[in-house]
């Protein structure tokens, strides 16, 4: 599925001809328009419409804000955040090292285990005298020293929804990283993110950190 037509003759910007906007980027050849179902995003231009959502996602990341991806299943969530990784070298610069995470794996059962996964995603390494959140905000210490913007794609986030382990503590300690260390968090999931960790997060002030931006089916 390729670009709208108004997308394919903006001039500049993010909906300018790929050629130009995303020259050497990797991308696939394909015989006309095709619906890839359940099929991992191959290139930029495979992303079809949501250009003001692209748009947003963009926008707040270069700022290093965090965002919210609400949505039903199917509805090109975890495509946008391809998306971003594909094109983040040429929109947001070499600093910005968007990373992808999917909370409903094994790996990221425990805070241990989740901690384990962001690090070796940003290359970090890990330490077994220090573990859990305390290895993840050396982690990030040693990033914003060396002047580099984490941007943390979480997909299925509803995983920590069911885990006793993710307690308020841990969402409180999260956002607090956001601020310290400019650590931008995109979160993808079904429902609004009060639904999944419960209201007693809204008094941490997780919630206050994202802009939420619902993706609907297409008509």
């Amino acid at each position: 599925l390729g670009l709208l037509p108004e997308e394919q003759a903006a001039p500049s910007g993010l909906n300018a001809p790929l050629e130009a906007t995303h020259a050497g980027v990797p991308s696939s050849v394909r015989p006309g328009p095709i619906f890839l179902f359940n099929e991992p995003l191959p290139a930029p231009e495979e992303v079809y419409g949501r250009k003001n959502e692209r748009e947003i996602l963009i926008s707040r990341t270069s700022h290093k804000a965090s965002t919210s991806l609400i949505g039903p299943r199917r509805s090109g969530k975890t495509w946008l955040i391809h998306y971003l990784q594909y094109i983040a070298t040429y929109e947001l610069g070499s600093r910005f090292h968007v990373k992808y995470l999917d909370a409903t794996m094994p790996s990221c059962s425990t805070v241990n285990g989740f901690v384990a996964g962001v690090l070796e995603e940003f290359g970090l390494p890990s330490s077994k005298s220090q573990q859990g959140l305390l290895a993840l905000e050396k982690g990030l210490k040693t990033l914003h020293t060396k002047n580099i913007v984490p941007v943390l794609c979480i997909d299925e986030f509803e995983g920590f929804g069911n885990r006793q382990e993710f307690t308020l503590d841990f969402f409180r300690a999260l956002r607090a990283m956001t601020q310290k260390f400019a650590l931008a968090l995109i979160t993808v999931s079904r429902s609004p993110l009060s639904a999944i960790v419960g209201k007693d997060v809204e008094t941490s002030g997780f919630f206050n950190i994202f802009e939420q931006l619902t993706l609907k089916p297409f008509t």
